[in-house]
């Protein structure tokens, strides 16, 4: 049975979940202006949909519909953050160096590689270059996630300590 919403339903609703849903969303972005607006976003959605919403399940829908909102906004940022790092590369680009000195690092890097101990290649590459996970590599060598992981990083270290690159 629908549950029918009158506005002091609704002013009751706002002030019992208000600030349980926005320290939701912060939880997931920590941008106070965007959690604010996630929450008035989903209040609204509710004032327009409340007549099909069951009451009992009022609280499943609310905070479901928060995380989806922060989920779609997390892709959203992401996805302008990735288009800006790809604008500024493509500038970068057009003086004709920047291909020239990724050629070079990528040759660096593998001759690098090629220097490491057979079985961390071998690692590196399936991870990497041939998008294998870890647990699928473990099967393909014999050894456990734990150990790939190990290799993982032993190449990296080399890598890291080839380039002079500090770890953070």
């Amino acid at each position: 049975m629908a549950y029918n919403t009158t506005v002091t339903d609704f002013e009751n609703v706002y002030k019992e979940y208000y600030i349980r849903l926005y320290r939701y969303a912060f939880s997931f972005l920590d941008d106070a202006d965007a959690s604010k607006d996630i929450v008035a976003d989903v209040f609204s959605k509710y004032w327009k949909e409340h007549h099909h919403i069951q009451h009992e399940s009022l609280s499943g829908y609310l905070f479901v519909s928060v995380r989806n909102a922060c989920m779609s906004h997390i892709r959203r940022v992401y996805s302008k953050e990735r288009y800006i790092i790809y604008s500024k590369i493509a500038s970068e680009e057009d003086n004709g160096e920047y291909f020239e000195l990724m050629e070079e690092r990528i040759d660096e890097m593998n001759l690098v590689i090629e220097q490491m101990p057979e079985r961390t290649q071998f690692v590196i590459k399936e991870c990497y270059l041939n998008g294998h996970t870890y647990k699928e590599v473990a099967e393909m060598t014999g050894i456990t996630t734990d150990g790939v992981k190990k290799h993982v990083m032993k190449a990296f270290a080399m890598l890291r300590e080839h380039f002079n690159v500090k770890k953070r």
